[in-house]
């Protein structure tokens, strides 16, 4: 099953690919990120904190190359895993998350990267982080 498909299920999907990657409207970003307020299940707001560090754990020189930002990425999405795995990230949380990072992997580039770290900066606010 490609990656398209396994999130096929409207009540799943939550996290805008769209509206995170490729949006140039700050107004629809805004509303994007109030309307997530309520869905982020069970998931802590520790560590969502947690995992927005270290996102931002991430030298910048690392940002202009694709191998850097690829290696970084997995380093998240082992992380992530782990927190869902303890019970401290919502599943559905998770498997929004690991799309986002999947989007990354196969599109490397800085810009992608920085949109999710203000994507995640965004969650924080709205979540109360």
């Amino acid at each position: 099953m490609d990656n398209q498909n396994k999130y096929q299920n409207q009540n799943e999907l939550f996290f805008d690919k769209r509206i995170i990657f490729d949006s140039e409207d700050p107004k629809e970003f805004i509303e994007h990120l109030e309307s997530l307020k309520n869905k982020l299940g069970n998931s802590t707001k520790s560590q969502i904190r947690k995992f927005y560090d270290e996102i931002c754990n991430i030298k910048e020189d690392n940002l202009e190359d694709q191998n850097k930002i690829k290696s970084h990425v997995a380093k998240l999405m082992i992380m992530l895993k782990y927190a869902e795995n303890r019970k401290v990230i919502d599943n559905r949380f998770s498997r929004q998350t690991m799309r986002l990072l999947e989007h990354i992997m196969d599109n490397p580039k800085k810009s992608n990267y920085e949109r999710f770290r203000k994507f995640f900066e965004g969650l924080l606010a709205y979540y109360g982080g």
